[in-house]
């Protein structure tokens, strides 16, 4: 019935359109990509609602949607950006360098070997609180399944499932560990639970 995505900061229906969005202003984007790529990132990855475009150094190649970090457009807004590193603790510790550089605006979620960059204070939870709200939904009813760091706080808040190949630091977080989708919906199925009143997330 809905994608939440970019953390929390969109919500769409079930065909796609966006119902929802909380946006970073942009105008700090541009020196959060040069820090980004000053500390080692491999490429940046904004979501907007311009679209979704990739930012690489100058001295690689370009395929579709990517650009360079030199010409790197000016936008009012973005929902996220995603930032790729070769090794996580390289993405863990820029992550905490991004909270000290710009404490006010963003709040860096780690992802294994990415960053996702939301604004301040958002993340998977708000965006689910955010659905609860618009549409009257009863926490009872969602339930979240993740497998990364950036799934923890949503986790932590509502009925929850990890996935078995999660991080340990996730697993714990979650209510239960299952092998995959298909064994979630057989286990609520067995429980006696009604598919349709429940969201999976």
């Amino acid at each position: 019935d809905f994608l939440i995505a970019n953390n929390g900061a969109t919500i769409c229906d079930g065909r796609g359109k966006l119902l929802e969005s909380t946006e970073c202003m942009g105008d700090y984007i541009e020196e959060l990509i040069s820090f980004l790529f000053s500390e080692d990132c491999v490429q940046a990855r904004v979501h907007s609602r311009y679209g979704q475009f990739i930012v690489k150094k100058d001295t690689e190649t370009l395929c579709d949607n990517e650009i360079y970090l030199s010409s790197f457009p000016k936008i009012e807004s973005f929902y996220q950006v995603s930032a790729l590193f070769l090794q996580p603790n390289e993405a863990m510790n820029t992550a905490q360098k991004i909270r000290e550089k710009f404490p006010l605006l963003y709040n860096p979620l780690n992802n294994r070997c990415w960053i996702d960059i939301v604004t301040l204070n958002m993340c998977k939870s708000e965006g689910i609180h955010s659905l609860e709200k618009i549409y009257g939904i009863n926490s009872r009813d969602i339930i979240t399944l993740g497998d990364s760091e950036n799934d923890i706080d949503m986790l932590k808040n509502f009925r929850s499932f990890a996935m078995e190949n999660a991080l340990d630091i996730t697993k714990e977080a979650a209510d239960n560990v299952i092998s995959g989708i298909t064994e979630l919906i057989y286990n609520e199925l067995n429980r006696g639970v009604d598919m349709e009143d429940l969201i999976i997330i």
